[in-house]
């Protein structure tokens, strides 16, 4: 029930979508059809084709994505549907189950500390459940030396850790968006949405996980499905497509059509991009390669001066495109202000880069780290943290002196004060600045600092310790262990407290 039509995206399989489209709603204008796409990027690009530049009426024509798709059959269910959790909830999981002593734990549990182990932890496991590897058959090869490994102990460790992991989803029902695909596969069968299609299209696809494949399998194994694959035999640009296509869906298919439309190019023995361009767009088209994203940024900033410089061009007439911009805005924002070119772009930072942002995890993560003082420090000097409003509160008087922050840090220091106490979660060596208080703290004879100290009258010491006292009160007692429900709203009614808010 599958028929399959190959050729590259531009022109070929736009044509092809396009007619196939047509031609079912010639004689039904109201038939149902479902469009099925890998990302929301081309689920637009389709919208625009057919009902812009085609002009054609969409009436109960669905385009999806393979994630929504599956979503929908879900819903059809009556039952709980599951909680779908991202990336940083399955690295706080797995810092909790190492931290609980699960089978596997010990071989990363002396490592807990390294920075990035748990999203690297989670990349690999999160590429062992997409492939749905079974762990007890693995642990078994591995046991029966059937697996060869260069350290199969911490592999196993690995193992079991992904089978926790399994077994956590099961108990609290939870879901990836890769887990959805096996969900929704159970319902195809018996799915409502999908007996209504005249027709099922899958666009544009040319990998998917091993979930997303099954899926696909048990679609087109019960309903009529054309897919279109992106592909040019022969062609080394389209010989990773190639491979899966042989592998995976050719023995699947009943018809497989394609080929170049009529006035196309004919397919060449090997081909790159410039192959499938129009002779026209092709003469005025340049390709440079380039290597990492501060090259491809900074080819891009050259053309540009280029284009304004010797070619005349209004810098107001130069777009620059990418797949997607995410990875490319921390360089481009600072290769484009080395080079002078003025730009607007609609994507802004991500919100982890705002210097306040940075103040309020830093803040937060105060009594996790047990009050260290470089972070306790920033915090308090920050120009968003609220001196003023938490001298009164705290019940030091915002009239009888001026607080001077750019004293902090020296004060610390020359007082030797590392952090709070970590077996009793106490302010620790925090207290040195209670005894202070009482004399301030005096510039030694010998200092040597290229800039003369100023003695630190108590009442400085006295504010700085007040100020340090309220955040350990404050952050303490957070509960230990709450849900996320309760820890937004208490952090929602700390924050204003301590910062001003935009």
């Amino acid at each position: 029930m599958l028929s399959v039509v190959t050729g590259p995206f531009h022109p070929d399989l736009e044509t092809a979508l396009v007619s196939e489209v047509r031609s079912l709603k010639q004689e039904n204008p109201l038939a149902p059809l479902a469009l099925i796409v890998p990302s929301k990027q081309l689920a637009r690009r389709v919208k625009w084709l057919l009902a812009v530049e085609q002009g054609l009426a969409l009436l109960d024509v669905h385009v999806l994505t393979f994630h929504r798709l599956a979503e929908t059959l879900i819903e059809e269910g009556r039952e709980n549907q599951p909680a779908q959790v991202n990336g940083f909830f399955r690295e706080e999981l797995l810092r909790y189950l190492v931290d609980r002593g699960v089978p596997g734990a010990d071989a990363f549990r002396d490592r807990r500390g390294m920075q990035g182990l748990w999203t690297g932890l989670w990349a690999t496991i999160q590429d062992l459940k997409e492939a749905r590897v079974d762990p007890t058959a693995v642990v078994q090869a591995l046991d029966e030396g059937r697996l060869r490994s260069e350290d199969p102990a911490r592999l196993a460790a690995l193992v079991r850790l992904y089978a926790a992991v399994l077994e956590v989803d099961r108990a609290l029902r939870l879901a990836d968006p890769d887990d959805l695909a096996a969900l929704a596969m159970e319902r195809v069968g018996d799915s409502a949405f999908l007996k209504r299609m005249t027709r099922i299209c899958y666009y544009g696809f040319y990998d998917l996980t091993q979930g997303q494949l099954d899926f696909f399998k048990a679609v087109a194994g019960a309903y009529p499905v054309t897919l279109f694959f992106p592909l040019r035999p022969a062609s080394l640009a389209y010989r990773f497509a190639q491979r899966f296509f042989e592998t995976y869906i050719h023995g699947l298919a009943i018809r497989v059509g394609g080929g170049p439309t009529q006035g196309a190019p004919p397919t060449p023995t090997s081909s790159s991009l410039a192959d499938e361009m129009t002779p026209a767009v092709r003469g005025t088209c340049r390709i440079v390669s380039a290597i990492g994203v501060e090259d491809e940024v900074a080819a891009a900033a050259k053309e540009i001066l280029r284009l304004i410089e010797d070619g005349n061009c209004d810098p107001l007439e130069i777009g620059v495109v990418a797949r997607t911009l995410d990875p490319y805005l921390p360089a481009l924002r600072r290769v484009f202000d080395d080079n002078r070119i003025p730009f607007a772009c609609p994507v802004g930072e991500p919100l982890i880069h705002e210097p306040l942002v940075k103040t309020l995890i830093r803040f937060l993560r105060l009594p996790v780290e047990t009050f260290p003082r470089a972070a306790v420090i920033e915090v308090l000097t920050s120009p968003a943290f609220r001196v003023d409003a938490n001298r009164v509160e705290g019940g030091i008087s915002s009239t009888s002196f001026t607080p001077r922050p750019d004293l902090w840090d020296w004060a610390t220091r020359r007082l030797g004060i590392v952090r709070g106490n970590p077996v009793d979660r106490s302010l620790g060596d925090w207290l040195r600045l209670e005894r202070a208080a009482k004399t301030g703290i005096a510039v030694p004879a010998n200092d040597d600092a290229e800039q003369p100290r100023v003695a630190i009258a108590g009442e400085q010491v006295a504010l700085l310790f007040d100020l340090v006292a309220r955040l350990h009160r404050a952050l303490s007692s957070l509960p230990k262990t709450a849900g996320w429900d309760a820890y937004t709203e208490q952090f929602r009614m700390l924050l204003p407290e301590y910062f001003h808010l935009p």
